[in-house]
């Protein structure tokens, strides 16, 4: 039998567990104050374990758990302590109340020997605070925070109150660093690399140690007893260990130095070294630099990696960063009273190197200042005032081997703080609630040149060039544009080699027109020519597979992935293929666009607006609108609204407001909460709406159609980044006669799958790739008749027309989403040859021809009352005039379908079709398909129920005609073959 009993440190007054009554006349160390005494005539005879093995006993009472209930296993310790940390962190930021009396350095007992990076923590005075507790009132989570406190205390044996401190020692924190080191300046690290090498932080050396103002038993805790089995060590010292699954090693361990220490422990050779050394902390004066009085401390010893990083990255700003070189070590500390005071200490090597750094402080503070207050007219109105305010009390200070620098957020910054949340909603949203929003929603306001000030997030943007005069250009509307390099994300950098990059055009529209347009659309592109000259092909932007082009129909301005539009401006994007040579300048631009203008726009008020929820509104605009709100209830049990608009509605803003119209203090968040294509708005609030909320929209009513033109000449190109200039496989122009006018028809050699030995032979499938864009083929509905005349080599071998590849009949050419490069106004044919031995350097004669099927226009046309039609023949006036007719022939609710037959028309004229439910807040989604061949389509319903007022909507394709495309190329490059990954 092992007795546990506890003995008291004569220099302190600790009382420390001695797991073994063998202790008795040896030395050991105080884990609170350091000092060593005699364990002889204190030792209080006062048994904590009593079993042959050391083990805790259950009371006989106790839950008997079964296996699986005691897989909770160590690990829910390490949560409730981890909980306890993450609070206090979180709240940190925010306040803290008294000021403490421990010694002038913290305890590193029981820290990992050399540990490279401490996180010292008092949680429980992070809550006593009355900055906290208005915190906690604006969050409306009292009641949480009750419950989380109360839930560490039930399952932990000890309340947050009784934590005087947490700290964490880590080693080897230099490795997280490593990889952060090979990124350049201006990139980011590889977040799914960021999260494996943050995965092994269990596996490094991780001690925390968490010290309790009094004492406290944790064998005795039945929770406890459940998660952990007792482990005996040499020497008879007992320390736990969480029960693993079957076949798992235990990955947490926790030993009691004292009945107010708790050591834990991620690895179990680690805690055993340190019990091994009595826990001893070791000296480090590098890590003075740390106040145990402050609230919430992060200390690092600056590594060759830190070090490395630190002054890579800030070589950029100013060659000051090198002194970083000299620093030892770097502590962040946060302290809370009425306010924010966060201090950053650095300990030098000596003199010469703290007085190198300290003026090298003294020159960045006004500098960042600067910087800062360049860049707050980007920033929301309370977020610039809190980083101005902070900025603005910088302090340095010098005391022999540390600089200082602190900086203050003053209590009357509360209000700016509370305000951020609903701005920045405001702002990402593009509308919602925001204090200080009254008639407009908060976006940029116009600069003297007509055009909101934006945060270009592009590295290689030219200089704008501004026409303000253009024939054909409405009064009030000014035109930009500038020439760029942006990265080309869907090809990755090779060894050693350059990103391929992609030439990018802004074209922007300002003004107060520009103001009221809501969508952009009917694209066309007239000309685009380079110095030195040289074809180049537009592409639509890299990111926009599958989503809306305003190439195609229109695009709500704010929505399009390709257009980036502030309130006062509508912009889009061209990208142009990677050139054969970089261009100094485009030469020519030139082309046109519509805008859709709202010409009327009205503010409607909804007064007490969630006692319309679930009620038809009384407004024929709203009514026009498909207006309605409903209340949901989310995944924690709280409740919030949705504001609904039907798909065509064009909203420009939406927020709650006060019964009179103008803006509500603490009013309830509104994100944008678009579903299916319907606009609709979220009003969250965790607490009890306010007495005399009222809803404010502003609704465009009626539009105007403007086709505007571009022009820009001689716009200069900026040298692009990355040398040699990483080119892509040149794209040819064809020299045929017959074609369309305005088409152009250019194509590009590509090698299908890679390349196949067999045998000593390499074989490729050489394929050509014809891209056919312009006006007359906006919508190209299939291509048939494709033919090879000739295709020769540059080695005089002529390559064979593979026919397998190619139906007779019209065949779906649309867009290739596989690629990026697909034309944003026209298709992609391509024509595959046989297998044939490689390499071969260029196509130098290619010539052939198809047959595409093209539309004149896409529209747009719904059956009303869907379900009265069932077994009748379908028409309106919109299907009439494209001379199609609809049979809906059966909703069959077993099997979950709407079937329907085109009777009447071109089987290629239907797009899609889709089910609109007659409640606007409905947000199922259907399976709709549709067979050209048989021309029978359906809508699967999933779990969906017709309604008698659901409709169906037709979008279908008119002006249906065939136009023959020859072709003639020459010299068409071939890229290097790659094999196969």
């Amino acid at each position: 039998m092992t007795d546990t009993a506890t003995s008291t440190c004569p220099f302190c007054g600790t009382e420390i567990a001695m797991f073994n009554r063998s202790l008795i006349g040896q030395q050991v160390i105080c884990p609170a104050c350091a000092q060593t005494f005699s364990v002889l005539d204190n030792l209080d005879n006062k048994p904590m374990l009593n079993s042959d093995s050391g083990v805790a006993t259950p009371g006989a009472d106790g839950p008997q758990s079964s296996r699986k209930a005691s897989r909770g296993r160590f690990s829910q310790v390490v949560g409730i302590i981890a909980l306890v940390v993450l609070a206090g962190i979180g709240l940190a930021m925010w306040k803290v109340a008294r000021p403490h009396t421990s010694r002038a350095s913290i305890d590193f007992a029981w820290i990992p020997p050399h540990a490279e990076a401490i996180v010292y923590i008092r949680p429980a005075d992070l809550l006593k605070s009355s900055f906290v507790d208005w915190l906690i009132e604006q969050g409306a989570a009292r009641e949480m925070l009750r419950e989380s406190l109360e839930k560490i205390r039930s399952e932990a044996g000890f309340s947050i109150d009784d934590i005087e401190s947490i700290t964490i020692g880590m080693r080897y924190v230099g490795d997280l660093a490593a990889g952060a080191n090979a990124i350049k300046p201006g990139q980011t690290p590889d977040l799914f690399q960021t999260l494996i090498t943050l995965g092994t932080l269990g596996q490094k050396e991780v001690v925390a140690v968490v010290r309790l103002s009094q004492l406290v038993d944790l064998t005795k805790n039945q929770t406890f007893q459940s998660m952990t089995e007792a482990v005996t060590y040499h020497g008879g010292i007992t320390y736990f260990r969480d029960k693993p699954f079957p076949g798992a090693p235990a990955s947490g361990f926790i030993y009691f130095p004292s009945p107010r220490v708790i050591v834990i422990c991620g690895r179990e050779d680690v805690l055993q070294d340190l019990i091994i050394h009595g826990g001893k902390a070791e000296p480090r004066p590098e890590m003075e630099i740390i106040d145990p009085s402050q609230h919430l401390v992060l200390a690092t010893v600056m590594t060759r990696d830190l070090k490395a990083i630190a002054t890579t990255k800030g070589r950029g700003l100013t060659s000051d960063f090198e002194t970083l070189n000299g620093v030892q070590a770097v502590c962040l500390g946060i302290t809370v009273t009425d306010g924010l005071e966060i201090s950053m200490r650095q300990r030098c090597v000596d003199q010469q190197t703290t007085q190198d750094l300290h003026a090298a402080i003294e020159k960045l503070i006004p500098l960042g200042l600067d910087e800062y207050r360049k860049a707050m007219p980007f920033l929301t109105k309370n977020m610039g005032l809190v980083g101005d305010a902070m900025i603005s009390s910088a302090k340095s200070a010098q005391k022999e081997l540390v600089v200082e620098t602190i900086l203050n957020l003053p209590a009357k910054s509360r209000e700016n703080l509370r305000a951020i949340p609903n701005e920045l909603f405001t702002a990402l949203m593009a509308g919602g609630a925001s204090e200080g929003t009254e008639d407009k929603p908060t976006r940029s306001k116009p600069s003297a040149a007509g055009f909101s000030p934006q945060v270009d997030k592009e590295e290689f943007r030219g200089a704008a060039v501004i026409v303000e005069k253009l024939e054909g250009l409405p009064k009030g509307l000014l035109l930009r544009g500038r020439a760029g390099w942006m990265p080309d994300g869907y090809k990755k950098k090779n060894e050693g080699q350059p990103l391929a990059r992609l030439l990018t055009f802004d074209i922007e529209y300002g003004g107060e027109i520009a103001g009221r347009i809501v969508e952009i659309g009917n694209l066309q592109i007239k000309k685009i020519e380079t110095d030195p000259a040289q074809f180049l092909k537009l592409t639509t932007n890299p990111d926009a597979v599958l989503r809306p082009s305003p190439f195609h129909g229109f695009v709500d301005k704010r929505s399009a992935s390709d257009i980036f539009s502030p309130y006062d401006c509508v912009q889009i994007r061209l990208h142009l293929e990677h050139p054969d040579v970089a261009p100094t300048k485009l030469t020519i631009v030139e082309g046109e666009v519509t805008l859709r203008v709202a010409t009327e726009t009205k503010s409607i008020m909804i007064p007490e607006l969630l006692s319309q929820i679930g009620k038809p509104v009384t407004d024929p605009d709203l009514k026009a609108a498909g207006f309605e709100i409903i209340s949901e209830v989310g995944i924690q049990g709280e409740e919030f609204w949705i504001a609904y608009f039907a798909r065509t509605a064009k909203v420009d803003d939406f927020r709650v407001v006060r019964a009179d119209g103008k803006r509500m203090d603490l009013a309830p968040i509104v994100m944008s909460w678009d579903q299916f294509g319907k606009p609709g708005y979220a009003i969250g609030s965790n607490a009890k709406p306010p007495a005399g909320l009222a809803g404010k929209v502003i609704l465009h009513t009626q539009f105007e159609e403007l086709t505007v033109p571009f022009r820009f000449e001689n716009v200069p190109v900026i040298e692009c980044p990355d040398k040699p200039y990483a080119k892509g496989t040149p794209w040819g122009l064809s020299t045929a006669k017959g074609s369309p006018k305005a088409t152009v028809v250019v194509a590009q050699l590509q090698l299908a799958g890679g390349f196949k030995t067999i045998g000593d032979e390499t074989r490729v499938i050489p394929s050509l790739r014809i891209d056919v864009t312009g006006p007359a083929f906006r919508y190209v509905l299939g291509a048939a008749n494709k033919k090879i005349d000739t295709a020769v080599t540059n080695s005089s071998e002529e390559l064979e027309f593979d026919p397998r590849y190619h139906t007779h009949g019209f065949e779906y050419v649309g867009y290739d989403f596989q690629s990026p490069h697909y034309p944003p106004d026209g298709a992609t044919v391509v024509f595959y040859f046989k297998s044939r031995p490689m390499p071969f350097e260029s196509l130098e004669t290619v010539t052939g021809s198809c047959r595409l099927l093209v539309a004149e226009a896409e529209k747009r046309t719904v059956i009303e009352k869907l379900s009265s039609h069932v077994g009748r023949t379908v028409t309106n006036a919109d299907l009439d005039a494209a001379g199609l007719e609809f049979q809906i022939d059966q909703i069959d609710m077993q099997e979950k379908e709407v079937r329907f037959t085109v009777t009447k028309g071109n089987n290629h004229a239907i797009r899609s079709t889709d089910l609109i439910p007659a409640v606007t807040s409905d947000n199922s989604s259907f399976l709709p398909s549709y067979e050209k061949d048989t021309m029978k389509g359906k809508i699967g319903l999933r779990d969906y129920t017709i309604k008698p007022d659901d409709s169906m909507e037709i979008i279908y394709y008119t002006g249906i005609r065939e136009i023959e495309i020859p072709f003639a190329f020459s010299k068409l490059i071939a890229p290097p073959p790659k094999p196969k990954d």
